[in-house]
């Protein structure tokens, strides 16, 4: 089965929303959000081609909504997904290419 794989960027982005989320709304509300896009993830592990390639980021970049969310990753040379960042719909995403040039390395 597919391994997902979760940058150090974004894994400091789901605290970074976490923390926002439980200020600005509640800490229920921000478990829920997570949980969600942590569901959302997790179906790439059979489906990895589940988000549509985003050539505007990078070549092989990936993209997948989770609400206001996007999740920016892309599939590994050894078919795992590697989750590069989670970033606000209301951002450019393309404003993250830089991040898919940096050497892939992240924990499951």
């Amino acid at each position: 089965m597919t391994r997902i794989l979760w940058s150090s960027k974004a894994r400091s982005d789901v605290s970074d929303i976490w923390r926002w989320l439980a200020e600005t709304a509640s800490p229920a509300i921000a478990d829920d959000k997570l949980d969600r896009i942590a569901e959302r993830v997790s179906a790439l592990a059979a489906h990895p081609m589940l988000g549509p390639v985003r050539r505007d980021i990078a070549e092989k970049a990936r993209m997948l909504v989770c609400d206001r969310w996007l999740v920016l990753y892309l599939i590994t040379d050894d078919g795992n997904v590697h989750i590069v960042r989670v970033v606000d719909a209301a951002r450019d995403p393309a404003t993250s290419r830089t991040d898919f040039n940096a050497p892939r390395r992240g924990s499951s």
